[in-house]
């Protein structure tokens, strides 16, 4: 099936996070002009479909009820840090600061203003430095080990966020079939946070296990069957982590 290319790049992230029952706090705001550096094809995202992203984590909380919603810049190239990143949204003539941490997440402020649908979010960096991703974690889960709403939750809000950057035919195909977190002909990819021997699934009562899919050479992304209603949204997918003489 041509052009798939959501079925072979949904690569979402891994990141800690803090718990926050009620949904992610919004950081209070205040627009001002500031001095943006010039920056050739400096990179950027509609804020109007980032909020289609905040949007389906609202809808679909459920899949993981404890966890809050940020997104992350996931760098693309070795030795990449934050140091110096910075986002704004910029509509009109202002722009507003959006705070970014240490590892690279940030949550999208409540700007209430019109003309939003031509805001953007604009990152000081040049496009393909950074990818964006959802950053979904629900506390107390294992350092080696992601639960598997807050995966499926992921997917839902990269979809929306990303949906309309699929050609006409592809992005009719995914709904046709209820969205590419819904597919059984879809292969979702994770990343790990360092290469693995080895990722499985395991039920919450311990009873049940299958082996995830390593899909890259490096063992650093892996795939599970997210549409599979067999497995509840508390299993867990555990990670076995290379030693540095494995590798």
């Amino acid at each position: 099936m041509p052009h798939l290319s959501f079925l072979l790049m949904l690569m979402l992230l891994v990141a800690s996070s803090a718990s926050a029952e009620t949904g992610p706090p919004q950081p209070e705001v205040k627009f001002s002009t500031v001095a943006i550096t010039s920056i050739r094809d400096p990179d950027w995202k509609s804020f109007k479909r980032m909020k289609a992203g905040e949007e389906a984590f609202n809808r679909l909380h459920q899949l993981a009820p404890n966890a809050p919603l940020y997104f992350i810049l996931r760098p693309q190239q070795k030795g990449l840090s934050f140091l110096g990143v910075k986002i704004t949204v910029e509509i009109d003539d202002v722009s507003l600061p959006v705070p970014v941490d240490a590892r690279g997440r940030f949550q999208l402020p409540d700007v209430q203003r019109e003309n939003l649908e031509a805001a953007q979010l604009l990152l000081n960096k040049k496009k393909g430095l950074y990818r964006w991703r959802p950053d979904i974690h629900t506390p107390g889960i294992p350092a080696n080990a992601r639960r598997l709403g807050d995966l499926r939750l992921e997917c839902e809000v990269r979809w929306a966020v990303e949906a309309d950057d699929l050609s006409f035919m592809d992005r009719n195909i995914f709904r046709m079939a209820g969205g590419p977190c819904h597919a059984d002909f879809v292969k979702v990819i994770f990343p790990a946070p360092r290469a693995i021997l080895q990722a499985k699934m395991v039920s919450a009562n311990g009873k049940k296990s299958l082996l995830a899919d390593v899909v890259d050479d490096d063992s650093l992304y892996y795939s599970v069957p997210l549409h599979d209603k067999d497995w509840p949204d508390e299993t867990l997918v555990e990670m076995e982590f290379m030693t540095t003489a494995a590798r």
